[in-house]
C-alpha cells in the first residue's frame, strides 16, 4: 500500500442522522473501492460524521474496512453540509476527491472508471454519472449526455448532482460556502460547481456509472422546498460579466456556428435497458438495497437533461453590454412610455446624476411594449436593459433570476429603485430576502380602482405587495400626500419610511393670461385608457355643444394597444409624444378626467403654462388643486352622465364670472413655480437621498 499522502482516490462521505440508510450505502461504497482496488487504484474513505446521533454512529460496525487502504472517521458539529464537506476534504490523502452523500447508492464502476478518465484527460475535468435513478419516495431515470450544452444554462438551472469527482486542488481551492437558509441561501453544490467552472474546470459525463439517487420526504433538500423562502444560490464569480463572457463565449459561438446536427435525443429508460453492462450493474446494486431493482427503471419517469440555453445566451448578452461596470443605481421598470410615473422617475434619475455625476446608474425593463418612446431622456451614460427585447425569448422566471444576476455581480451594493409594476413585484417578492446589501426604493403613486354596484373598489395588489415586502424596503416615496395618508392608516408601522416627493416641472411660462379673450375652447390630454375614464368625454362633449355659447373639448392622447373609444362630438387631435406638441394657448382650460390617480404630471404642466385645470377631487390632485383657487375640483360619482353633468356646471362657473380664468391661471403658475421647481425639487432629492 502507498502512504497515505500518496493516495489515488479519497471518498468523502457525509453523514448526519441517515441510520436506516447508511449501511447500504457503506456496503455499496465498499463494493466500487474493492472493484477499483482490484485495477491498482487505492482508495480511502473519509467519514465525516456532523453532530451525528449514536444510532448512525453505530452503523460503522458494518462497514468492510478492508475494502479500503485506509479509512479515517471525523467528528464535527457544524449543522452545515458545506462545511463538513470541507473538513473532509481536509483530512483527505488523495490526489482525487469523490464527494457522496449518506443515503445514495453507485454503481460497483463508480471508481475504477472516474479514476480512469479523470487520469486521460488532458483538461481539468470535473467528473458527474453519466445515468441517475432516482428511487424511494419517486422514481425516474435520467441520462447525462451533453456536459458543455449543459453547463451554459447554469445561470438558469442547476444541470448537475452532488455526487462529483476531481482533483483535490479544486475542493482546496474551492471551498463549499456555508449558506443561510434563513436568508433563502440554498443548493450549495449549485454554488460549488458554477466557481469550479469560474475557475476553469471542464464538466464532463463519466460514461456508464450510475447513481442511485434515493427520494426521501425527510431530506433537507424536501423540506426546504417546502419553506415559504424562494431558495436561491450566493454570488458565484462565474456570473460577474467578464468572467461569464470569457468564460461562456467561445462555447456559444461554437453551437452558434457549428454545422454538426442536434444531438438526437433517444429515450433514456429506453438506452438504459438495452445496455446489458447498465442492467447487470442495476442488478448488482439490488443485492445491497431492494428498493432498487430493473422495474423500478421500467416504471421511472423519464427526467429531461436537455437543458435550454436561451437564459444562458440571453445572459451573455447582458454580460456584453454591462462590462465591467459596476452600478450604483438600478432601476427597475416595466418599460419607458411617454407616462406620468415613468417621466417622474425619469427626472429622479437626471437629479441624481446631477447631484453625483460618477455614479453609474442601470434601467431594466421587464414588461412588452412597442416602443420605448422615452429612452432618449435617460441620463447620458445610463445603460438600458429590455429583457423583453433581447435576441432570445426567457420566461418571467427566466428574467427574474437574470435580473438577481446582474444585481449579485454589477450592482451588489446599489440602491434598487422600483416602479409599481407587475415585474418589479414578481422579482422583488422572490428575491427581496437575498438583497440584504440593497436598499430597497419603491414608487407608489395611487391604487387602481374601479366601479362596482355603485361604489369604487380598489384593487389590492399594491397592498398585497407590500404586506409581504414592507419590512425590507428602506423607503416609499410618492408624488403625493394623499398616498401616504392613506398607507400609513392601511399599515400603521415604519410611518419614517414614506417620503413626499412633489413631482418636477421644469418649463413654465413668463407669459399672464390678463386681458386676454376667451376661446371656448377646452383641452382634454392624457394617455387614453381605461383608467382615464374616456366614457366622459362624448357626455361632456355632447352638453358642451347645446350651450347658448358651445364650447368645443379636443382630445390628444395615444390609445394603448388593444384599446378603442368613440369620442363623439369632441374632436379628436390624435396622440403626442410631449406637451410641447400641444399649444395650451389655443384653449381656455385642461379638462382631465380620470378614475383614480396620484397627482398627474400634465395637470402640473397645464398649471405652469397659465391653463387652468378641472380635474376630479380624487387621490393626490387636491395636493395642487385648491378649488376657486388654483383650479376647480370636481365631485366624481360612479355615474357617469352624474358625473360628467359636474364637469358642465364646474365650466359654466368659469365663463360666468369674466375674472376666475385670468385668477385660476395665476393662482396656479404660482403654486407650480414655488412647489415644482427645479431648486425644490433638487432640495428634496438631496434630503431623501442624502
Amino acid at each position: 500500500m502507498r502512504p497515505f499522502d500518496m493516495l489515488d482516490i479519497s471518498i468523502i462521505l457525509n453523514a448526519h442522522r441517515e441510520s436506516i440508510y447508511l449501511a447500504r450505502t457503506l456496503e455499496s461504497i465498499a463494493e466500487a473501492a474493492a472493484f477499483a482496488r482490484l485495477k491498482k487504484i487505492t482508495i480511502e474513505l473519509v467519514l465525516v460524521f456532523d453532530n451525528t446521533d449514536d444510532l448512525t454512529m453505530s452503523v460503522v460496525t458494518t462497514l468492510k474496512k478492508d475494502a479500503f487502504d485506509n479509512v479515517k472517521i471525523v467528528k464535527v458539529s457544524n449543522s452545515s453540509l458545506s462545511s463538513s464537506r470541507n473538513d473532509g476534504v481536509d483530512a483527505a490523502s488523495g490526489k482525487y476527491i469523490s464527494i457522496h452523500d449518506a443515503d445514495d447508492l453507485i454503481s460497483f464502476n463508480f471508481f475504477h472508471a472516474c479514476f480512469t478518465t479523470a487520469t486521460a484527460a488532458k483538461k481539468r475535468i470535473i467528473l458527474y454519472p453519466e445515468w441517475v435513478i432516482g428511487f424511494g419516495v419517486r422514481n425516474f431515470i435520467a441520462q447525462y449526455r451533453d456536459a458543455e450544452r449543459a453547463m451554459l444554462s447554469i445561470v438558469d438551472t442547476h444541470p448537475f448532482v452532488s455526487c462529483c469527482f476531481a482533483v483535490k486542488d479544486l475542493f482546496a481551492s474551492n471551498r463549499y460556502q456555508k449558506l443561510d437558509i434563513h436568508r433563502g441561501e440554498a443548493y450549495e453544490d449549485w454554488l460549488f460547481n458554477a466557481n469550479a467552472l469560474a475557475q476553469g474546470f471542464i464538466p464532463t459525463y463519466c460514461p456508464d456509472i450510475i447513481l442511485f439517487y434515493r427520494q426521501s420526504q425527510r431530506s433537507m433538500m424536501a423540506q426546504n422546498r417546502q419553506s415559504a423562502i424562494a431558495l436561491e444560490t450566493p454570488h458565484s464569480p462565474l456570473f460577474t460579466p467578464s468572467i461569464y463572457t470569457k468564460t461562456f463565449g467561445p462555447h456559444f459561438m461554437r453551437l452558434q456556428t457549428s454545422t454538426k446536427p442536434e444531438l438526437k435525443i433517444e429515450s433514456s429508460k429506453r438506452t438504459f435497458l438495452s445496455r446489458q453492462r447498465l442492467k447487470v450493474l442495476t442488478s448488482a446494486i439490488n443485492r445491497v438495497d431492494a428498493s432498487v431493482e430493473l422495474r423500478v427503471i421500467h416504471d421511472a419517469a423519464e427526467f429531461d437533461t436537455n437543458s435550454t440555453l436561451n437564459a444562458g445566451q440571453a445572459y451573455l448578452e447582458i454580460c456584453e453590454k454591462l462590462g465591467n461596470r459596476v452600478f450604483d443605481e438600478v432601476f427597475i421598470m416595466p418599460y419607458l412610455i411617454a407616462g406620468g410615473g415613468e417621466r417622474y422617475i425619469l427626472d429622479v434619475m437626471q437629479a441624481l446624476q446631477q447631484l453625483h455625476p460618477e455614479r453609474e446608474i442601470l434601467v431594466i425593463t421587464g414588461e412588452p411594449v412597442l416602443n420605448h418612446v422615452w429612452l432618449n431622456r435617460l441620463p447620458p451614460g445610463a445603460v438600458f436593459v429590455d429583457l423583453t427585447n433581447l435576441s432570445v425569448s426567457i420566461t418571467p422566471d427566466q428574467a427574474d433570476r437574470l435580473v438577481f444576476r446582474i444585481i449579485q455581480s454589477s450592482a451588489p451594493c446599489a440602491r434598487i429603485h422600483m416602479k409599481t409594476s407587475m415585474f418589479a413585484h414578481r422579482f422583488y417578492e422572490k428575491f427581496h430576502r437575498h438583497l440584504f446589501q440593497n436598499k430597497a426604493i419603491y414608487y407608489r403613486f395611487c391604487d387602481d380602482v374601479y366601479p362596482e354596484l355603485g361604489s369604487m373598489v380598489t384593487v389590492g395588489w399594491q397592498t398585497i405587495f407590500l404586506s409581504e415586502t414592507l419590512n425590507s424596503i428602506d423607503m416609499l416615496i410618492s408624488d403625493n400626500s394623499s398616498t401616504i395618508r392613506h398607507d400609513l392608516r392601511t399599515f400603521g408601522v415604519h410611518s419614517e419610511k414614506w417620503k413626499r416627493l412633489p413631482a418636477l416641472v421644469s418649463n413654465t411660462t413668463s407669459k399672464t393670461r390678463s386681458g386676454r379673450t376667451p376661446t371656448y375652447r377646452m383641452l382634454w390630454a392624457s394617455r387614453i385608457s381605461s383608467q382615464k375614464r374616456p366614457s366622459l368625454i362624448p357626455i361632456i362633449a355632447a352638453k358642451l355643444n347645446k350651450r347658448d355659447k358651445s364650447v368645443s373639448l379636443e382630445v390628444y392622447g395615444t390609445l394603448e394597444p388593444g384599446f378603442d373609444t368613440d369620442f363623439g362630438e369632441a374632436i379628436y387631435r390624435g396622440g403626442f409624444s410631449k406637451l410641447e406638441d400641444i399649444n395650451f394657448d389655443d384653449y381656455d382650460a385642461l379638462l382631465y378626467t380620470s378614475w383614480f390617480d396620484g397627482l398627474p404630471n400634465i395637470i402640473l404642466e397645464a398649471m405652469s403654462q397659465g391653463l387652468p385645470v378641472i380635474a376630479p377631487n380624487i387621490g393626490g390632485i387636491s395636493d395642487a388643486i385648491k378649488s376657486q383657487e388654483t383650479g376647480i375640483l370636481v365631485s366624481t360619482t360612479s355615474d357617469d352622465v352624474e358625473t360628467a353633468s359636474s364637469y358642465c356646471e364646474a365650466i359654466d362657473a368659469v365663463y360666468s364670472t369674466p375674472s376666475m380664468l385670468e385668477q385660476l391661471s395665476c393662482r396656479g403658475l404660482e403654486y407650480v413655480r414655488v412647489r415644482h421647481s427645479q431648486s425644490a425639487f433638487t432640495a428634496q432629492i438631496k434630503t431623501i437621498f442624502q
